[in-house]
């Protein structure tokens, strides 16, 4: 499914993680994010057996962490490209109860109806899938995502991110909170964006320091090793 993400959308997908983000990050989250179009894929675990630990934690645990200096070779973050902790171009619903969770945010009712009709059915949107990435490749610019580059290309803006690239020239300091608020500016210039959402998602600070997440991450480890009712050990 294409869906354009929103304020909404942001905070209730990511409703148990917010608490940790610093505001810079989710003000960051508020710009990129509703700046293309995201894909809402269901995939089927062909592997899963009654028992075994389920689809979306085994996923999770193959994407791979959100800092780049803990990703493995064989995590699908790292294979993708990812950026950097915020431009890292994957998520997953980290549990089963994350993906009921985020199909009722993301899908109206009519659209819930279809995804578990086929889900029901078995069916194969991998041509749909193809398709829909080719179109959304297509109408988002081409963009190097690289920090240097950015500002070297902002100094040409006549925005008020131009100055702000302008004045780290001359070795000035730009503080991550000044970029956001030139991204938000009225007069900001819609050519500029990628430029600074580059530079946003390489320089804010992601995490309030001290502050601990509502619930703690699951890992693959503890499904695996957890009671026979296919719960996770929660210790």
């Amino acid at each position: 499914m294409r869906f354009r993400h929103d304020r909404l959308t942001i905070r209730e997908t990511w409703r148990y993680q917010m608490n940790v983000a610093s505001r810079e990050r989710i003000a960051t989250m508020d710009i990129m994010l509703p700046a293309a179009d995201s894909i809402l894929m269901v995939l089927k675990d062909l592997r899963w057996r009654p028992g075994q630990t389920p689809a979306s934690v085994r996923l999770t645990s193959l994407k791979g962490p959100s800092d780049p200096a803990q990703r493995d070779a064989h995590h699908l973050r790292r294979r993708l490209g990812a950026v950097n902790r915020q431009l890292n171009f994957l998520h997953t619903s980290d549990e089963p109860i994350d993906v009921i969770r985020e199909l009722s945010v993301l899908c109206p009712a009519e659209r819930r109806e279809l995804v578990k009709a086929r889900i029901r059915s078995g069916h194969d949107a991998s041509a749909e899938l193809r398709e829909t990435f080719a179109e959304i490749e297509q109408s988002v610019p081409a963009h190097d995502l690289d920090l240097e580059k950015s500002w070297e290309r902002l100094a040409e803006s006549k925005a008020p991110a131009g100055f702000l690239a302008r004045e780290r020239s001359q070795g000035r300091d730009i503080k991550a909170e000044e970029v956001i608020t030139a991204a938000r500016h009225p007069s900001a210039d819609h050519r500029d964006l990628w430029d600074l959402i580059s530079i946003m998602t390489h320089t804010v600070e992601c995490n309030t320091p001290g502050v601990g997440r509502i619930f703690p991450n699951i890992e693959l480890s503890a499904w695996e090793s957890g009671p026979a009712d296919g719960n996770p050990a929660l210790t």
